[in-house]
């Protein structure tokens, strides 16, 4: 499988229980590069997943370009975006902005629930061709969490 149509997948599985999202088949565009495309219920939500996810992957000598439609501009923190990117998605948990410590430095923490994930990716290594990851190693697959941003699974 492709690593373009691997992320799409990924992308699909982190948003799957979302009612609110929809992530399309990675399709061709020019010149050999690909594009998928993430729709979003609601401006808000779509504003903060475009904020959390790359514009554009490289892969090799193609590009995959992730378009999240409809897209909307908003100074907001990175845990503001979390919050209103992942509302209503069951995988979700909470924000963590812990004060600045010694310990923590000022992180944030998106935390999702203790759970795995499958989805499509024609893994050689499983005879079903599906990968099983925590939903916090999809959440940093799919995301572009910047530095001092950590995906994490929940205490229950």
């Amino acid at each position: 499988m492709a690593p373009w149509d691997e992320y799409t997948q990924a992308a699909k599985a982190l948003f799957a229980d979302d009612p609110d999202v929809t992530v399309d088949d990675a399709v061709e565009v020019d010149g050999g590069d690909y594009k998928v495309v993430v729709r979003v219920h609601g401006d808000d939500k779509a504003e903060s997943i475009s904020e959390l996810m790359p514009t554009e992957l490289t892969y090799g000598n193609v590009t995959l370009y992730v378009d999240v439609v409809p897209d909307n501009e908003a100074e907001l923190t990175v845990a503001d975006h979390i919050r209103r990117a992942f509302a209503g998605n069951p995988l979700y948990v909470d924000v963590i902005e812990p004060a600045t410590s010694l310990t923590t430095f000022g992180a944030v923490y998106a935390l999702f629930m203790p759970t795995c994930v499958q989805y499509y990716s024609d893994d050689l290594g499983s005879p079903y061709g599906a990968t099983t990851m925590a939903v916090e190693e999809v959440a940093r697959k799919v995301l572009s969490l910047p530095d001092g941003v950590f995906a994490s699974s929940a205490e229950m």
